[in-house]
């Protein structure tokens, strides 16, 4: 916990501007505890991870990743293109130090930064030696069914680009299949304990 304040420290001392909590967070964050996903292990699941790979062919990036945000930290539940150092570093960081925070303040919307060290919100983010250095980020909302913004699947590319008009439509639509996924097995797993309960 120490670790996480001297961290978001250094983030402000940067100039990186935190994204204030949206209305309703409280809300937002019994969703994430509802549907059991800071918890769920998503790397054993060959479901997710064919998400994060196809999305990587689609948009021609090397790094695909499903990251959730916490109410203080942003968990990256999967990712596809990272080594095992890179795995450990971003697996869990202070949310405030993260691009997908963005979402928070448009949840319905999708993100591309084509150039990370030019964009007002993300131009001081070299600054703080992250363990992967990319310029293109393109973030895509995951809503849940109840309209909560849960986190985003994002790709990134290590050299100033854009994406069009069909891999963006492309990242909305595994967006969709990753939400529709979570809750699914969240009905099944409800299910399943009612069962337990009745026999």
């Amino acid at each position: 916990e120490q670790m996480f304040e001297q961290l978001k420290q250094i983030g402000l001392e940067v100039g990186i501007v935190p994204v204030k909590n949206p209305p309703h967070e409280d809300y937002r964050v019994e969703e994430l505890t509802r549907l059991g996903i800071t918890e769920k292990n998503f790397e054993t699941d060959r479901r997710y991870n064919n998400v994060t790979q196809i999305a990587s062919y689609l948009t021609d990036c090397p790094v695909s990743v499903i990251n959730i945000l916490g109410s203080d930290s942003q968990f990256c539940k999967l990712s596809s293109g990272l080594n095992e150092e890179q795995k450990k570093l971003t697996s869990e960081i202070p949310r405030d130090l993260s691009i997908c925070q963005y979402v928070l303040s448009s949840p319905s919307e999708q993100l591309v930064i084509e150039n990370l060290d030019e964009d007002e919100r993300t131009k001081n983010f070299h600054k703080l030696q992250a363990p992967i250095d990319n310029k293109i980020y393109a973030g895509t909302p995951l809503v849940s069914s109840r309209g909560f913004p849960l986190g985003r699947l994002c790709v990134f590319r290590p050299e100033p680009s854009t994406l069009n008009h069909s891999q963006r439509q492309g990242l909305r639509l595994l967006s969709d299949l990753i939400v529709t996924l979570i809750e699914q097995d969240n009905f099944s797993e409800v299910v399943d304990k009612q069962k337990s309960i009745y026999k």
